[in-house]
């Protein structure tokens, strides 16, 4: 894992005495960037990921793990990339005390759709905030960060990325 080796190196040259304490938080896709349309990964897979971290280095003395909540980050990003239905979710949510994903289920918000990647032809909720020119620009460096990934270089945090 690159966070452990850059751990493992500052290690090295800070005193010993110094406490370190690594901050870590997973992607998220935001709307109006180029990341807009990359999927999340899913909480059984983030789980995994910080439990192996927080062992690599918390193991070795590194360093303390500190992370943000994963459910609340996965909340985030439903919240970020969801439509006018979420806010009606919310207020089902605040007003009639059920669940977050049964109130984001009756006001129809599929949460595979909203955390999977984006088709690059998909209209978001918030398209007509910018022009065509941006969007295209945002899929350009979308797509190039994408070939990145796919030459090895995991930038979504995926064991696997589709490369099609």
């Amino acid at each position: 894992m690159a966070i452990h080796k850059l751990v493992k190196k500052i290690r090295k040259i800070v005193r010993p005495s110094l406490r370190l304490v690594v901050s870590v938080s997973p992607f998220i896709p935001k709307p109006m960037t180029p990341f807009q349309w990359a999927p999340m990964d899913n909480e059984q897979s983030l789980r995994s990921k910080l439990k192996l971290l927080k062992k690599l280095i918390e193991g070795e003395n590194l360093a303390r793990v500190s992370n943000i909540s994963i459910r609340e980050a996965i909340k985030e990003a439903i919240i970020a990339q969801s439509d006018e239905r979420i806010g009606k979710a919310i207020s089902l949510m605040v007003n009639s005390g059920k669940p977050f994903k049964k109130a984001l289920k009756d006001c129809g918000i599929n949460l595979n759709e909203i955390l999977s990647e984006k088709n690059p032809t998909v209209s978001f909720p918030w398209d007509f905030i910018s022009s065509y020119n941006e969007r295209k620009r945002l899929l350009s460096i979308y797509q190039k960060a994408k070939e990145t990934a796919c030459k090895g270089i995991n930038l979504f945090g995926q064991s696997e990325i589709p490369c099609s």
